[in-house]
């Protein structure tokens, strides 16, 4: 999985010019689910956590912030797929305890169609 969001070099700083792409991997939902349920955070079957487990998104962006800022709605991608919207995560992105939380895609492919027709 990939994720590509335009990204800020330095907290508070301007975005990248170019869209960046970082690795992602599937968090097991039983997992993040009870890792998020310290936090009052309820992962549904609507969601997608993804994220390096244990390392955080600080490592894994290459970047020397601890916010994900300007990530949310970023696509995460599965072979060129969108799979999941980024949503949020809990703390400090730098902490790797908390994977992502997308927006399962696949759970509004009905009503995304149906809006998409409205417009047509």
């Amino acid at each position: 999985m990939y994720v590509s969001m335009k990204q800020r070099l330095n907290e508070g700083g301007d975005s990248s010019i170019a869209l960046r792409s970082v690795q992602f991997w599937a968090v097991d939902r039983q997992l993040c689910r009870q890792r998020y349920s310290a936090q009052g955070v309820t992962v549904t079957d609507n969601m997608v956590c993804a994220g390096w487990l244990d390392v955080g998104v600080k490592a894994q962006y290459g970047l020397n912030h601890n916010s994900p800022q300007g990530d949310t709605g970023s696509p995460l991608l599965h072979h060129g797929v969108v799979v999941g919207v980024y949503s949020q995560t809990a703390g400090e992105c730098a902490e790797g305890r908390y994977p992502g939380i997308n927006t399962r895609v696949s759970a509004y492919t009905s009503w995304i169609i149906q809006e998409v027709r409205k417009q047509l």
